[in-house]
């Protein structure tokens, strides 16, 4: 009993999905912006397709948290986010953590 009621103050735990999602759809947005920018305007459609898609899926993730219905697909949502995040975000900011914790190491003397 203790540990759910732990496990429920773990916000991150919450709120990995829609992290991903917003994340991925400011990286879509951006990506979108620089290919119409550099007249790529057909390949602007995958990264926009993307964005919408997480749309879609933030939206439908936040209905099913907030709602209770269809806690299935809440969770294929919550999967799909987190191997979203193990492959694509983590490596990339375990690389970005680890290239700043050299840098304020590299920097501070050790008496």
């Amino acid at each position: 009993n203790y540990k759910k009621h732990n496990d429920s103050k773990n916000v991150f735990a919450f709120s990995r999905t829609p992290t991903t999602f917003i994340s991925c759809m400011v990286l879509c947005y951006i990506i979108a912006g620089l290919l119409e920018a550099i007249w790529l305007g057909g390949i602007n459609f995958i990264f926009m397709f993307a964005f919408w898609l997480c749309f879609v899926l933030l939206s439908m993730w936040l209905y099913t948290k907030y709602s209770g219905d269809h806690a299935e697909i809440g969770e294929y949502i919550d999967y799909f986010a987190d191997v979203i995040w193990i492959h694509g975000f983590h490596p990339v900011y375990s690389r970005c953590i680890r290239s700043a914790m050299r840098s304020v190491l590299g920097h501070t003397k050790l008496e």
